[in-house]
């Protein structure tokens, strides 16, 4: 009798268990999403994935996204359009700390490195703006 009760919590927890995703997916899938935002020019919607550890004014703001737009129209205008960005591998230092290695490929063929720490604040993952 005492069986069936467990067979069937048994099935329900690995059932549970299937839907969760790895810190190195919740991070990896966080970061591209970021950076998708950042790319197609949704400030607000990337602004809102990093920490930059203070609040800001609406002024801080206006210059940070400003300053987004033009390193991406510096970036289009050397490299051509950016055709892909992949993640490397995701290097946690903690389980609240973490390094995002990833590369670009652009239009005219050049591929880019580069390395973004991300930090968990409560169940958030963000991109971290500063040391």
């Amino acid at each position: 009798m005492l069986r069936k009760p467990l067979l069937l919590l048994s099935s329900l927890m690995l059932l549970a268990g299937c839907g969760e995703n790895t810190p190195q997916e919740t991070v990896t899938s966080t970061f591209v999403a970021a950076m998708d935002a950042l790319h197609d020019h949704r400030y607000d919607e990337y602004m809102e994935s990093v920490d930059y550890g203070c609040e800001m004014d609406s002024i801080q703001r206006t210059v940070l996204v400003r300053t987004y737009s033009q390193y991406l129209d510096r970036l289009q205008q050397s490299n051509g359009d950016l055709l892909n960005l992949n993640v490397v591998d995701v290097a946690f230092g903690s389980d609240t700390v973490c390094d995002v290695y990833y590369e670009m490929l652009f239009a005219d063929s050049t591929s880019v490195e580069h390395c973004q720490k991300m930090v968990r604040i409560g169940d958030a993952w963000k991109l971290r703006a500063r040391n």
